[in-house]
């Protein structure tokens, strides 16, 4: 379960998908982006789901959000479950901000680790040379 209670979304991050044979049919647009994004492997229809477009940069970009359905006393919008965006006609979903971060701080990690075997590497090879310190 995440912070809201609900089951994580699939993770799909290393999938993109892209229809050629729509794509030469009808163009990709606001107006039917959502009906492209409908034939690929990340929509699935849920009760109390909502897939709504949030960002447009026709016709090379759009955002689309799956979050819960707004009640009708809700004032401000719930956190998407999952987030999805078709970039130049390919649809991907979007890394949570746990998964960026955690892979920023490996590559972080993997540096710091290398550069400490550099500085053990090079006090070895000058451990007889060293001097004490002045102060």
């Amino acid at each position: 379960m995440n912070d809201q209670g609900r089951p994580p979304a699939e993770d799909l991050t290393k999938t993109c998908w892209r229809d050629e044979t729509w794509l030469q049919l009808y163009p990709l647009t606001l107006v039917t982006v959502m009906d492209y994004f409908a034939l690929s492997p990340f929509f699935a229809t849920s009760e109390g789901m909502d897939w709504v477009v949030t960002e447009v940069q026709e016709p090379h970009l759009f955002v689309i959000e799956k979050r819960p359905k707004a009640g009708a006393d809700a004032r401000e919008a719930a956190a998407p479950a999952a987030v999805y965006f078709v970039l130049d006609t390919v649809v991907y979903q979007a890394p949570t901000l746990h998964a960026v971060l955690g892979a920023r701080l490996q590559r972080c990690l993997h540096g710091l680790r290398g550069s400490f075997s550099h500085v053990l590497q090079l006090k070895e090879m000058d451990g007889d040379n060293a001097r004490p310190a002045r102060g």
